[in-house]
């Protein structure tokens, strides 16, 4: 004996695009090739950025709520030891490697290797610093203060911090 069922209609078929319209999964896909920031074809390294001593920065988000930065360190250069009094920062490593020097709950200063794909979170009032390995990409997560940086030393670089310009924002 053989049923004859009605098909049903789910709440995705009813949403569906009309004869001709792209459904929501080609917009997206559209997009996403029209915006890739992140994609592979176009290296960072060769994205602009505000040149540093010892590689260049880009901020490319920032909210109320959080800040974004893509770092390039080059090979054998370091980021200053510093610390942040409210500024929280996660970093991910997406090429290179890096020596990450940070503060423990004791106060005293440990290194941790990163290889690509590792990741790291800084809370506020830790001292830190990145020496570079080779060159590296870093994208950075944070609280939004991108201002508040203290500089405990930048022996190589001899900088002092400017309070009235983040270096983001020439």
């Amino acid at each position: 004996m053989t049923e004859s069922h009605a098909p049903s209609t789910t709440s995705a078929e009813a949403a569906s695009p009309k004869a001709g319209e792209p459904s929501t999964h080609e917009l997206r896909q559209d997009a996403c090739s029209r915006f890739n920031p992140m994609g592979s074809s176009t290296p960072l390294r060769s994205r602009s950025g505000v040149p540093q001593p010892w590689g260049w920065e880009m901020l490319w988000t920032l909210t109320p709520r959080y800040a974004s930065k893509v770092l390039f360190i080059r090979r054998g250069h370091e980021i200053a030891l510093q610390f942040h009094r409210a500024k929280e920062e996660s970093f991910l490593l997406r090429s290179g490697r890096l020596i990450f020097v940070i503060e423990d709950r004791a106060g005293d200063l440990r290194e941790i290797w990163l290889e690509p794909g590792d990741s790291l979170h800084v809370p506020a009032g830790r001292r830190h610093r990145v020496i570079a390995l080779e060159d590296s990409e870093v994208l950075e997560v944070s609280t939004p203060e991108i201002d508040d940086v203290e500089r405990v030393d930048d022996l190589r670089y001899h900088r002092r911090p400017d309070p009235g310009l983040h270096s983001s924002a020439h």
